[in-house]
């Protein structure tokens, strides 16, 4: 009971206000890069945090593995060499937010750690990075100046208790301390991990990274991409380095902008608050006896998905008429699958959506499923669903015969007064030659614990469908965030958004086009071929290649097209994050088995 009330009132500070936190805070990242020597590491981080001081930050973060202990050094070195930092923070009366890296023993596994000491010298937090060491414990929130705060160590961004937990806690400024490779920054995604991260929680987001050392060059661990951040509540950038040059990157923060209010929506949704709840009692240690999830199976072929970019008119027997020509088309270029637009049938604008009846919805289903049969298709479409009163975002799934294999209503509504939420998760699920897929729906992307629950139950496709209104370079960058990061759970994904109607007869409401297929179905191969061969292996069929996520294999341009890509699944989906922090574990199955259909569709998973 008393673990329960502890939850409980996790979730309410969650909600509360930051009463006693200050207006404003200004925050610096020292993006240096590692000295052959802990001495120098020290010194040099005494120097970077007075220079923080004397410029009015009342925060310093350095990147990953910063204070490096040698192999020939002892632990009480690096205890000395914190004294010193702990002593500058008291006389520069600031935080300062320090990596470390441990190898005291060639025979063991290095681990990295972070700690944190306050404006007194005194530390008041401290984490080993799981990926190094998986018993360690987890980190929860520290407080600068009130202000509530989380932070983990880079490839810990995949954990999702260490990365979101906090959020639930209340933290409004997340730290990633990294040391990523020059080859994990693609440049046409920009900050693609940390815009989506600050988006879904309306938080403010701050990427300490390694630079790269102006006169010795690291061994073992360079060259580095630098690109330190700092990301404000709405994804815009408030500050960066454009390189991987050594520099203090500094930012005021407007604490208040960090309202919390997209992870409150996600923790109190009604198909995900068990989730969510369920993940901070098993973070307070409370114990869950929870069935493993066993991943569905899946014949080990190939796939070809055809992405309809499509620009919708408002009228419904035209958006008919052209879909049924982009099915044919598809056919004859060899896809399995087509996949078109949110609300492709009748267009985005919310006065043609309200005068569809239920009658005139069913018949453009019915036409759909005629040309599905006609040219053997599974066919995937966005359309509104009347019931009773309410109307639903939904997506049709149908088969090479014309049978309706699902209709799913989107779950993360973003016109709530047009549109009734969805409930059903498990309604996301079909099959594609065998192949177990997802759909999902506009604003769905964004919350991208839908796709990595999804992943760790066994979906090896998924197809997301949009109607964006925004256009231009911001806009066409925006999705291609959020596409990237919810595509890199091992899944490939086409992302369809509507086109721009230009030219149109009767336009609907314009999009910003931009479609994307996106293929992370042999992530762990290619990171382990980045990681030996110390360079990317591009793949000059690929339009954007990335090793630590998903590629985008194709693009389109903002006008109406069909994209195609065929890649071969996997027999499973080899999504592995859970194995990383084993005490969440039971929270990972808990959620795939909140989304997934259960073993009546495991029987079906055969070839």
């Amino acid at each position: 009971m008393r673990k329960k009330m502890f939850a409980a009132a996790l979730a309410l500070a969650a909600a509360a206000p930051l009463a006693a936190a200050p207006r404003t805070l200004s925050l610096c990242v020292a993006q240096v890069g590692v000295e052959p020597s802990l001495a120098a590491n020290r010194d040099k981080a005494v120097r970077y945090i007075r220079q923080a001081s004397a410029r009015g930050c009342r925060a310093v973060a350095f990147p990953e593995g910063y204070l490096r202990e040698q192999a020939q050094e002892g632990p009480q070195v690096v205890d000395a060499a914190l004294h010193s930092i702990a002593r500058a923070a008291d006389e520069g009366n600031i935080y300062v937010i320090l990596g470390g890296h441990s190898k005291p023993d060639p025979a063991f596994k290095a681990h990295n750690w972070m700690v944190v000491f306050d404006p007194d010298g005194q530390r008041i937090f401290r984490y080993e990075k799981l990926y190094d060491k998986r018993d360690a414990k987890m980190p929860d929130v520290f407080y600068i100046d009130g202000v509530p705060c989380s932070a983990f160590i880079c490839a810990d961004r995949w954990l999702r208790g260490l990365e979101e937990l906090p959020v639930m806690k209340g933290s409004r400024v997340l730290f990633e301390l990294s040391r990523n490779f020059a080859m994990e920054w693609v440049e046409p995604l920009g900050w693609y991990w940390y815009v989506p991260r600050a988006l879904r929680n309306q938080v403010f987001v701050v990427l300490a990274n390694s630079a790269n050392h102006p006169s010795w060059d690291d061994p073992e661990h360079g060259p580095h991409h630098g690109h330190s951040a700092v990301i404000g509540p709405d994804g815009t950038l408030l500050a960066g380095a454009h390189d991987a040059s050594e520099r203090l990157v500094a930012a005021t923060i407007d604490v208040e902008k960090a309202t919390g209010g997209e992870a409150r929506a996600r923790f109190s949704h009604p198909v995900f608050e068990p989730f969510w709840k369920t993940g901070l009692q098993i973070m307070a240690g409370e114990k869950k006896a929870i069935e493993p999830v066993r991943p569905y199976l899946s014949p080990e072929i190939d796939i070809t998905i055809a992405g309809a970019q499509m620009a919708s008119s408002r009228r419904i027997e035209d958006n008919l008429a052209r879909m049924r020509r982009m099915v044919r088309d598809a056919a004859a270029g060899g896809a399995d699958l087509v996949v078109f637009p949110e609300l492709a049938a009748t267009g985005a604008l919310e006065e043609d959506i309200r005068a569809a009846t239920a009658e005139q919805l069913q018949a453009a289903v019915d036409r759909m499923r005629q040309a599905a049969k006609e040219h053997g298709m599974h066919v995937v479409f966005g359309i509104p669903h009347r019931r009773g009163g309410a109307i639903m975002n939904s997506a049709y799934a149908l088969g090479p015969d014309g049978a309706v294999l699902t209709r799913y209503d989107q779950t993360v509504v973003d016109r709530p007064a047009l549109f009734t939420a969805g409930t059903d998760p498990k309604s996301m699920w079909f099959r594609v030659k065998g192949v177990p897929a997802v759909v999902t729906i506009g604003k769905d992307a964004l919350w991208n614990e839908i796709a990595e629950l999804a992943a760790h139950a066994g979906a090896q496709i998924h197809v997301t469908i949009h109607h964006d209104l925004g256009r231009g370079k911001a806009a066409d960058l925006r999705r291609m965030q959020i596409w990237a990061a919810m595509a890199s759970y091992k899944t490939f994904t086409p992302a369809v958004n509507a086109a721009y109607p230009a030219g149109l007869d009767h336009p609907s409401a314009p999009a910003g086009g931009g479609s994307a297929i996106w293929d992370d179905l042999s992530g762990q191969r290619e990171v382990r071929k980045a990681l030996d061969t110390g360079q990317p292996n591009p793949d000059p069929s690929v339009k954007i290649f990335s090793p630590w996520s998903a590629n985008c294999v194709v693009q389109a341009g903002e006008g109406e097209q069909i994209i195609y890509a065929t890649r071969r699944v996997n027999a499973r989906n080899p999504y592995r994050q859970p194995n990383f922090n084993p005490q969440m574990r039971p929270w990972y199955n808990f959620g795939g088995q909140l989304i997934s259909p259960g073993p009546q569709f495991q029987l079906r998973s055969r070839p």
